[in-house]
């Protein structure tokens, strides 16, 4: 082999070891985005808890809008994230298809993507969950939240 192609082969290497750290990424996402949700809820019980006993009521409610502000700026983090890791995969995905392309690379050929596979990859589910979870929470904060330190 010629140092052209030792070259175009390791950057063929590159380009799918990136596919797959972005996949491995997303998984890691997921996991810390999952932990602080939890952390959030968890505080946000202790704070209903807490104005039963302890804490004043508008401290109570006050803590809630803090704890869901916080929600929100973790979950908006987290979409912008996906839908960054998804862009950067097209991105590498593209380079793959040029280089095989380009330079006869025995691989089976890939058909461009389509809208279509946008229902085959587990971003789109992701980036759903974590729209609608974060939707019915933001509702369920609004409606039930204030009629809870009411009581």
């Amino acid at each position: 082999m010629s140092l052209k192609d030792d070259l175009v082969l390791e950057k063929y290497k590159y380009v799918l070891s990136q596919k797959q750290a972005l996949n491995e990424a997303t998984f890691k996402i997921i996991t810390v985005y999952q932990a602080l949700v939890l952390a959030l809820f968890a505080g946000q019980f202790a704070v209903v808890m807490a104005t039963k006993d302890k804490l004043p009521v508008e401290s109570g409610l006050y803590a809630s809008w803090v704890l869901l502000a916080l929600f929100v700026m973790i979950s908006l983090l987290v979409l912008a994230l996906l839908v960054g890791g998804v862009f950067s995969w097209l991105s590498y995905r593209q380079d793959e298809s040029e280089l095989a392309s380009k330079y006869k690379v025995a691989v089976a050929a890939k058909k461009p993507v389509a809208w279509a596979d946008v229902l085959r990859w587990y971003e789109t589910y992701l980036v759903l969950f974590v729209v609608g979870f974060g939707g019915l929470t933001v509702y369920g904060f609004v409606k039930y939240i204030p009629a809870i330190f009411a009581i």
